[in-house]
């Protein structure tokens, strides 16, 4: 029985296509790329579950991938040569990591996370802005409304990455702005690419 796969992408739906259970990974990227001309070698696929993410490994069986019968989404971001974990210090912010795959930027700030779409400036491809919103409140958000902001309401959060090089390893610098709050400069040191 042929697996039904929507492919999706943090935007939403992209294609999708119907495999067996027997083929595998790299079958799967050969057909998103007959549906979408997305080059294979670009594409890197993920299951998500919460927060974190599986990735697929080309040689895997979709049965070995815990895909069944039932419909799922599988996630595409596209490879880019900034994918990664870097520890970002902002200052008088502190420290989150956040992790770059593809279009995908993920903020850890402890227990608070975000998800968001980078968009890559098409003029300089070293630069890259997101915005997520953060499920907390801030001192300054709190002046602004006089109080009246809280953690449910959430904070915009804005991220501004100029990479040194064209490599991850080379870090960024940039800067970082929190709705109701001015911008202050970061800079990024990568990790890896775990």
């Amino acid at each position: 029985m042929a697996l039904d796969l929507d492919i999706v992408t943090i935007a939403g739906h992209l294609c999708t296509v119907s495999l067996l259970p027997s083929e595998t990974v790299l079958d799967l990227k050969a057909a998103i790329e007959a549906e979408t001309k997305i080059p294979w070698s670009e594409q890197k696929l993920l299951l998500q579950a919460n927060w974190e993410h599986t990735v697929l490994k080309n040689s895997q069986a979709l049965s070995d991938c815990g895909l069944d019968a039932h419909d799922q989404d599988i996630m595409l971001v596209r490879s880019r040569p900034y994918n990664g974990k870097y520890k970002v210090d902002i200052k008088w912010n502190g420290s989150p990591t956040v992790e770059i795959l593809g279009d995908l930027a993920k903020v850890s700030w402890g227990e608070h996370c975000i998800e968001a779409e980078i968009q890559w400036d098409p003029g300089l491809p070293q630069k890259a802005t997101f915005t997520g919103l953060k499920l907390a409140t801030s001192e300054w958000a709190r002046r602004h409304t006089r109080g009246g902001h809280k953690d449910s309401d959430g904070v915009t959060e804005t991220f501004t990455m100029m990479f040194k090089g064209d490599a991850a390893a080379d870090g960024f610098s940039g800067t970082f702005q929190r709705q109701f709050e001015g911008p202050l400069p970061m800079q990024g040191c990568y990790l890896g690419d775990d």
